[in-house]
């Protein structure tokens, strides 16, 4: 099947003319998942300032329960985002199909909160074994290749009291760890080869899944997986071609975020602001926020409804249900 990115989007672009609400749906999703990232962003500077002013042993217990929350507040900003994408991706995909959406779209992912865990679960799972996988393979074929004898040479030095395998230790001053990040180089390469041999391709097999399990609220996770690689048989070239059609997104998405670390970048150069770390570092998040909503707002929807008309051209074809396609009725 061929999917002509230049037909898909205009049909996007008539879409979106055509719904009522798509502008309050991304409205609110941009607002809730910009504004919980800066409010989790103010409680960790909080608690980082409670933390540094709770010395001695007295103040073990707390540091450590003040660390803890910090640490898990991010985690709990990464699982409120994943429920929303959901639904904001549900949202557009009714909108693709010119059925009715509102604001309520949003609360699908919590509604199958459980299904999309365990899928978000396999799938990181997924990645992890081939990162494993690849970092193993990358290093075997590493220590094969002629490369390693610069790597070795310049962990020689670093080395005291024997070997690494008859319990030398290392001992890294600046020069040596120089020395081994100029020779690891041609590691990071095969690495981030076998990367791209590998994961990216799985990444793909199985990118129709949150469609598919937003479509199917009766299905799980596993089935989901299934459905999207047969769905991508053949069709990931396609699929990747579309996304190389919204390569001017994907780079303002990377300028906004690196817009973040802006004090970082004028350090670098030698610039100062006439603030402190920590008000610098606000300013510039906060930039990278505004340009993060302006993206969202202006830009998300006709490439989210764009993918979303893809989906629908890559599904088999379902019976419908009074006038539905079965599995859509209930997410309004």
């Amino acid at each position: 099947m061929t999917l002509s990115s230049r037909d898909l989007k205009r049909t996007a672009h008539e879409k979106l003319h055509n719904a009522k609400n798509q502008r309050e749906i991304i409205l609110l999703y941009a607002a809730i998942t910009l504004g919980l990232g800066l409010v989790i962003l103010l409680l960790q500077l909080t608690l980082n300032q409670k933390i540094s002013h709770t010395g001695g042993l007295s103040g073990m217990n707390s540091r450590n329960m003040l660390s803890a929350l910090s640490n898990f507040l991010p985690l709990v900003s990464s699982i409120v985002t994943m429920c929303l994408a959901f639904g904001y991706m549900g949202g557009m995909l009714r909108v693709s199909r010119g059925q009715y959406a509102s604001r309520n779209a949003l609360k699908t992912g919590f509604e199958r909160f459980w299904p999309l865990l365990r899928l978000k679960l396999l799938l990181g799972a997924m990645i992890l074994g081939l990162g494993f996988g690849a970092s193993y393979l990358a290093s075997l074929i590493f220590m094969l290749s002629p490369f390693s004898d610069s790597f070795m040479n310049a962990v020689a030095p670093a080395v005291s009291g024997g070997s690494l395998l008859t319990g030398g230790t290392i001992t890294l001053d600046e020069t040596a760890l120089d020395a081994i990040t100029a020779a690891s180089g041609p590691l990071i390469v095969i690495f981030l080869a076998l990367i791209l041999a590998f994961v990216v391709p799985m990444l793909y097999r199985f990118r129709m899944a949150d469609y598919v399990l937003y479509d199917h609220p009766e299905v799980g996770a596993m089935y989901a997986l299934l459905a999207s690689r047969k769905m991508m048989q053949g069709n990931r070239w396609q699929v990747f071609k579309l996304d190389m059609s919204f390569w001017w997104y994907y780079l303002i998405t990377v300028l906004t975020a690196v817009l973040a670390y802006g004090d970082v970048l004028l350090a670098l150069v030698g610039v100062s602001l006439p603030m402190d770390g920590t008000l610098s570092y606000i300013l510039f998040y906060l930039l990278s926020v505004a340009a993060t909503f302006a993206q969202l707002y202006f830009l998300r929807n006709p490439m989210e409804v764009t993918y979303a008309l893809a989906y629908d051209q890559l599904k088999p074809r379902e019976e419908k249900q009074n006038g539905a396609v079965l599995g859509n009725i209930f997410q309004m």
